[in-house]
């Protein structure tokens, strides 16, 4: 699974192999820490229907929205940081999907490691 990261305000992107380590200093190596805008676009297949349930543990002290195939899942103005504001659970179908993670940044772009299992499979990352 490749993970295609955008970094806005000074802008930055980037693909990555993993999702361990995500902030703006860790993708693109800048020094910069406030005011930060973030979009993370991850495309994946399955091959059979699953609970797809993904712990978005994000940096984002303006707030953010989690999405999968163009549905909000969750959103939330509060500041988020190593919280379960943005993760969620719901039931795949067979096919391609897109995960969408949004947010803003306004102080300190801590590194934090993404994760996610499907039904009773063993953890992602």
């Amino acid at each position: 699974m490749a993970v295609h990261a955008s970094v806005s305000s000074d802008t930055c992107e980037k693909t990555l192999n993993n999702m361990n380590a995500v902030s703006n200093q860790k993708i693109c190596h800048s020094n910069r820490e406030r005011d930060l805008g973030y979009y993370f676009k991850i495309t994946f297949s399955i091959d059979h229907p699953v609970t797809f349930n993904m712990r978005v543990p994000t940096d984002f002290g303006n707030g953010g929205v989690s999405a999968i195939d163009g549905v909000a899942q969750r959103v939330t103005t509060k500041n988020i940081y190593n919280s379960n504001l943005l993760d969620f659970s719901i039931r795949l179908e067979r096919g391609e999907h897109v995960l969408e993670v949004i947010g803003g940044e306004d102080c300190c772009d801590g590194a934090l490691k993404w994760t996610f299992t499907l039904t009773d499979q063993p953890l992602y990352e």
